[in-house]
């Protein structure tokens, strides 16, 4: 059993380039705003912030820091 294919755009704007970008950016300053990331990359808020999430992102003290980092 398979699922028929379904009109509509496929999501690209969570795909592993963005991910990297996402990364990157994050990396490059630590206080950066998720908009400004989304606006950065072109994509909207809601996407960055899924991949912020999916890349274990968090923020504390208006930094970004890896969640398996700060628990021991």
């Amino acid at each position: 059993m398979s699922d028929k294919t379904r009109s509509g755009r496929p999501v690209t704007a969570s795909d592993q380039l963005n991910q990297d970008r996402v990364e990157e950016l994050i990396r490059g300053n630590r206080r950066i705003k998720q908009k400004d990331s989304a606006v950065a990359l072109g994509i909207s808020k809601e996407r960055a912030g899924h991949i912020i999430g999916v890349l274990g992102f968090r923020k504390v003290c208006a930094r970004w820091y890896r969640a398996c980092c700060l628990t021991k």
